[in-house]
């Protein structure tokens, strides 16, 4: 149990520090590597040379942090390569996810130390992060009670062969039993006082796990992945809006729960592959159903801490992170880079984009699909006569109205100007284009209230293309609209007009 606590340690910090963003409450990775009180080194698995080292483990060592960093781990470990190498076969053996090894510090002493590592990537480089913990009292007490054990079957053996000599004499036995009391209360004494030892250096290791946890305003969580029981804490349910005991008991089954269907599938994968060693840790980005039934933004990370003999994963140690402002962010930066800002239409590029995904789908049920390509007549007679903001109150007036004259599957958007384009998905034949085009001239040009006694009226002019009997490339197809919009302007205001035909049918135009 020991063991395992800097373990968890270790996975929880490794976790952290392969997130690209900085933990909650901005306290960084660097922050707790450097202020924790635990031993810590990052070192160069190829090389053995100590990358960085923190304050705690220059206390330790006793060398300046400088000199500390410029040295390898082999001139620390006072054990020989063989013996190194016979200590990593022996934690095989034992299935133990930590190492025993005997360090020199400065000042010439030999100490005991329990080494657990884990590969982590830092700053680009493939390193293990190294947790140290002086156990050399342990060793200490370990050594005598093996000393009480050796001299209490010495003792056992002697009295025996007296026993033997002298007719297993009563009164002998008598001083045997009681030689044998008091040898045992010793031993007794012993393991009390180890586990006494132990269990103060178990809370300080709890103590000081709970520290980083708590900095980092994670919630994390424990699976034993045999029985699926799942142990977390407090923030854990709280990013979700319970408390603990209302989750408790907790088993693997609430991924099915309150895991987005949208996200599970994918998430799972990403589980299942760090499980079977294809991936080094697990991390997806999840929406949870929070409490209040809506959806919370979930970053979950996790590493495996414990694998039998065969390799197959017991016991997986992570983190929760709410990360649905950063996602509620970025969708606001993605919509501003995607959306004309005056008008909120999706913008050239978007329109572009939502153009070419019209074609493929179109492509593949065998579908046709038209492109109007709409442009203001007057607009700049009164952006002149009224102004700016007059001419920002007329285009966002009308592309309300472009908006609601195309079907929710339609994609409208503002080009740049005065300039407007609409896709319609599914159409059956060009006239369904026109009629459309129709409906948009009527509704464009009605009168727009500027201010209270003050409206104006624009008439607009309107391109047509179709897929795929124009073109079948959407730049193209942009290009043939526009085209058939100048037509239709300089046969006069509010008119529309086809791109010429290479199917057969008939050039349309309103006149």
């Amino acid at each position: 149990m020991t063991a395992l606590i800097p373990h968890m340690l270790l996975a929880i910090l490794s976790v952290l520090m392969l997130s690209s963003r900085a933990v909650a409450g901005n306290t960084s990775m660097e922050e707790i590597f450097d202020k924790h009180q635990t031993v810590m080194l990052l070192i160069n698995p190829g090389s053995g040379k100590i990358i960085r080292a923190n304050p705690a483990a220059t206390r330790f060592y006793g060398y300046p942090r400088k000199q500390l960093e410029q040295m390898s781990i082999q001139q620390i470990n006072a054990l020989s390569p063989k013996a190194v190498a016979e200590e990593r076969a022996l934690a095989a053996r034992e299935n133990r996810n930590y190492f025993i090894f005997r360090h020199k510090l400065a000042s010439g002493k030999i100490h005991t130390v329990e080494v657990s590592s884990i590969p982590v990537t830092y700053q680009g480089e493939s390193l293990l992060f190294s947790i140290i913990r002086d156990i050399s009292k342990f060793r200490k007490t370990e050594d005598t009670l093996w000393h009480y054990q050796n001299r209490l079957e010495q003792m056992v053996e002697e009295q025996l062969f007296q026993l033997r000599e002298k007719d297993q004499s009563q009164r002998t036995l008598l001083l045997l039993i009681i030689l044998l009391l008091v040898l045992s209360s010793a031993g007794l004494m012993v393991l009390l006082q180890r586990s006494r030892i132990t269990r103060k250096a178990l809370s300080i290791e709890k103590e000081r796990l709970n520290e980083v946890i708590w900095s980092t305003n994670a919630g994390t969580w424990e699976q034993d992945i045999r029985t699926g029981e799942i142990t977390i804490n407090e923030r854990w349910a709280d990013i979700m809006g319970y408390t603990r005991d209302e989750l408790s008991p907790l088993n693997h089954s609430w991924r099915q729960k309150m895991i987005h269907s949208d996200d599970l599938s994918s998430a799972d994968k990403k589980l299942r592959q760090h499980f079977d060693g294809i991936l080094d840790g697990y991390e997806a980005e999840i929406r949870v159903r929070h409490k209040e039934g809506h959806w919370v933004w979930v970053m979950e990370k996790g590493k495996v801490v414990e694998r039998d003999p065969r390799g197959h994963p017991l016991r997986i140690a992570g983190i929760h992170q709410d990360i649905t402002r950063q996602r509620q962010a970025s969708y606001q930066l993605e919509h501003l880079a995607n959306h004309d800002t005056l008008t909120d239409l999706p913008n050239r590029n978007l329109f572009f984009d939502r153009l070419q995904q019209a074609i493929r789908i179109a492509r593949r049920n065998q579908e046709r699909l038209s492109v109007l390509f709409i442009d203001l007549d007057g607009f700049k007679t009164i952006n002149d006569n009224y102004g700016h903001k007059a001419g920002d109150l007329l285009l966002k007036e009308i592309a309300d109205r472009i908006r609601q004259q195309v079907r929710q599957s339609d994609t409208a958007g503002r080009l740049g100007g005065d300039e407007f384009a609409v896709v319609l998905h599914q159409i059956g034949k060009p006239e369904d284009a026109c009629r459309t085009s129709e409906k948009l001239i009527q509704e464009i040009s009605r009168p727009v209230l500027l201010h209270e006694g003050v409206s104006v009226s624009v008439s607009c002019s309107i391109g047509i293309s179709i897929y795929p009997d124009h073109h079948d490339k959407a730049d193209n197809l942009i290009q043939a609209a526009d085209s058939a919009m100048y037509l239709a302007k300089k046969a006069g205001k509010g008119r529309f007009r086809i791109a010429n035909p290479t199917k057969g049918y008939q050039q349309h135009q309103n006149t």
